[in-house]
């Protein structure tokens, strides 16, 4: 497996306004808000007010859904399963 891969982001680095850097998982983001202040709403209706722009947050979540695929289609290229024989029963 490609190290750049092992190296991936797993969530993206935000910053509050008083710049303390924080991580959010951004499969949890709900919306995101310019008030102008950047606005993240989480799907519980938590929320972040953040430096970020609302094109740097959705740019750091491409880039993180890329590494997830990235990652996705180098472990199915080592184990090239078809859909059947990954669902079928071990035989015995």
């Amino acid at each position: 497996m490609p190290d750049s891969l092992l190296n991936s982001k797993v969530m993206i680095k935000v910053h509050r306004l008083n710049g303390k850097e924080f991580i959010v998982n951004c499969e949890l983001i709900k919306y995101l808000e310019a008030t102008p202040d950047t606005i993240l709403t989480l799907v519980d209706n938590e929320k972040f007010m953040v430096r970020e722009s609302i094109d740097e947050i959705v740019n750091a979540t491409r880039a993180y859904k890329r590494a997830i695929h990235a990652f996705s289609d180098a472990v199915e290229s080592t184990n090239p399963l078809t859909s059947e024989q990954a669902w079928k029963s071990p035989q015995s």
